[in-house]
């Protein structure tokens, strides 16, 4: 890992040098302004206040939102594929650029790659531009990886593919026997929050035992009843268990 990036990805690790909390607000652009994003500088304002290491954004609400992000100085992911709800969901594209990111003073850049799908192959080679150009601006990269079959061995196939593309973070669904998935990849995986839930904490506890760098949770933290405790729960599992 060069310089740029390793200084980079320590922002992301502001509080603890092995985990990070990361908090991905990009879904206005698949499902619109859902709740807890609708006036999503407010959002951020909130989330500054708070213990969390990072949030993901698309390169417009990082423009629009520009007063808010330099006040809150959260390190800022800037998230590079996007699909919609009113066309093929599955599908992800790029709609930003590295370089774009350097522009903003971004600690990362992320990609999406719904692994299984049709388009499979046009995501990957996607991929492997933007990890080009990674290493060539010293912008880490995280890629978030899914498969609709959520089980052990999809899950660390998927995590190995993240790595040997030249991720330097990944993104995946917690799945039962997560310690696998962990010890088939070299790289820190964090597991993510998916759809709002009741189980969250439950499973990002048994990741954090098994061995997960942290967590990337969004609707599970913005469509929560109470930001903050929310936030406090997840900083008590994420930071603490390693102790244990």
């Amino acid at each position: 890992m060069n310089i740029g990036k390793s200084m980079r990805l320590k922002r992301l690790f502001h509080y603890d040098d092995t985990h990070t909390i990361i908090v991905p607000m990009d879904h206005g652009i698949t499902l619109g302004p859902i709740d807890g994003i609708t006036d999503i500088a407010q959002t951020i304002n909130t989330l500054s206040k708070l213990q969390i290491d990072g949030i993901v954004l698309h390169k417009g609400i990082i423009t629009s939102c520009h007063d808010t992000i330099v006040k809150s100085d959260l390190p800022i992911i800037m998230h590079l594929s996007a699909s919609t709800k009113l066309g093929d969901k599955s599908t992800k594209v790029l709609v930003g650029d590295v370089n774009e990111a350097v522009s903003f003073a971004c600690c990362a850049v992320s990609v999406q790659i719904n692994f299984g799908t049709p388009n499979e192959s046009a995501m990957l080679r996607d991929v492997a531009l933007v990890s080009e150009k990674c290493y060539k601006y010293g912008m880490p990269l995280l890629i978030m990886a899914y498969h609709e079959n959520c089980d052990t061995e999809t899950v660390s196939h998927i995590s190995r593919i993240c790595a040997e593309l030249g991720a330097d973070l990944i993104k995946v669904p917690y799945v039962d026997n997560f310690n696998k998935v962990i010890l088939g990849c070299p790289i820190p995986i964090i597991v993510s929050g998916g759809e709002f839930a009741n189980d969250v904490l439950d499973k990002i506890s048994q990741a954090m035992i098994c061995g997960a760098s942290g967590v990337a949770v969004g609707r599970n933290i913005f469509q929560s009843k109470n930001m903050e405790q929310t936030i406090k729960k997840i900083v008590n599992i994420v930071r603490k268990e390693k102790s244990k």
